[in-house]
């Protein structure tokens, strides 16, 4: 299996093939919590700001969110395509948080055309946009990304030929409107990548990282967020690709929120009622298409020089986060299902990215 960067299963900011990147200027930038557009017309009688996208990325989760059966996407209409999974530095982008109904093909799967209007707080009903994630990014040229919400709106959805066309009347929750148009390409990744053979891990890890990597994934309430961890003994190449052969190791950890970004120390167990801060989800399988299954929670994948993939699901064991900003020293000890133990070290610092600036965001698409 090729494994696109070490994240492929951080999904949170879509998870897509893109190329390039332009960044755009900052030093006009308003200090509100509003996002500066680009090539933005202001058209009176109309809407406050007309904003015309030039790229697309978008992510298939399955129906393992919906509460009752429905299928949930997400889709980002952007100034400036992503690269690695991430905002271009000074871009923008309206994302849009929605559910569905059965996607005909699964294997290629897109959203059912028709006419999407902002939806209600922790609802998933079909022919909506969660107004919980549902919002417009700006990219600081930090790596911090401000964001502004929706108090009503509609999303249109059409196809035309070989382009899918969108289109949305949004009033954000200061009172501007907003006119978003999109044409072209939209393809939707299934959470997880492409999809693989799941082969079981046999054998004992014991690593030290090398690389490494954190992002918000959920608010759980109670000032608590959900924060997927990922560390790595393999480096990776120009494009972005791990090299192999070595070990990823992905923690599904919960910890208090921190708006800067910053872990806080302690000692994470993995528990099945995991949820409360000091607490590790354990390793699962996920089915995010018809027959395809992906690992999520907290589990290992070790990768041979052919780039095949062992997967072990992690059902036991600790972590222990010490130090602080600049200087984080992490001790994972676990066991996985078939009782092999999983070991590895990481002392330097790390900041967990897409952390809310301004309170936490419920993402329906994230809850376990």
């Amino acid at each position: 299996m090729r494994i696109r960067n070490y994240l492929c299963v951080l999904v949170c900011a879509a998870a897509v093939s893109v190329t390039g990147c332009d960044s755009g200027g900052t030093a006009d930038r308003p200090d509100v919590d509003e996002p500066v557009i680009t090539d933005t017309t202001v058209v009176a009688d109309t809407a406050d700001v007309e904003f015309q996208a030039k790229a697309f990325s978008g992510m298939y989760y399955g129906n393992s969110y919906g509460q009752n059966g429905e299928y949930c996407f997400n889709a980002y209409l952007l100034d400036t395509p992503m690269t690695d999974m991430q905002l271009a530095p000074g871009s923008t982008a309206y994302l849009f948080d929605f559910f569905t109904g059965e996607p005909e093909d699964k294997s290629k799967p897109v959203p059912q055309p028709g006419h999407y209007t902002l939806g209600e707080a922790g609802a998933t009903a079909a022919m909506t946009f969660t107004p919980e994630l549902s919002c417009i990014l700006y990219q600081e040229a930090d790596g911090t990304v401000r964001r502004t919400y929706f108090s009503e709106g509609t999303l249109d959805i059409s196809e035309n030929g070989e382009n899918t066309v969108f289109e949305a009347f949004l009033t954000d929750t200061d009172g501007r409107t907003h006119h978003v148009t999109y044409t072209g390409p939209a393809e939707y990744i299934s959470e997880g990548g492409s999809g693989y053979e799941l082969l079981p891990l046999e054998k004992d890890l014991d690593f030290t990282a090398v690389t490494v990597d954190a992002l918000w994934l959920a608010d759980m309430g109670d000032g608590v967020m959900e924060v997927n961890l990922v560390f790595t003994d393999m480096f990776t190449d120009e494009a972005g690709y791990v090299i192999p052969p070595g070990s990823i190791l992905y923690v599904d950890a919960f910890m208090p929120f921190d708006e800067d970004g910053a872990l806080t120390p302690g000692t994470y167990t993995v528990t099945s009622q995991a949820a409360a801060p000091g607490t590790l989800f354990p390793g699962t399988l996920m089915e995010m298409a018809e027959g395809v299954l992906f690992p999520a929670g907290t589990f290992v994948d070790w990768m041979d020089e052919s780039e095949t993939a062992y997967t072990g699901l992690i059902d036991s064991g600790v972590m222990t986060i010490s130090g602080g900003p600049g200087d984080y020293s992490v001790n994972c000890e676990f066991t996985t299902e078939e009782g092999f133990s999983i070991k590895c070290v990481y002392d330097g610092d790390m900041s967990v990215k897409m952390a809310p600036q301004k309170g936490l965001i419920k993402n329906p698409c994230r809850s376990h």
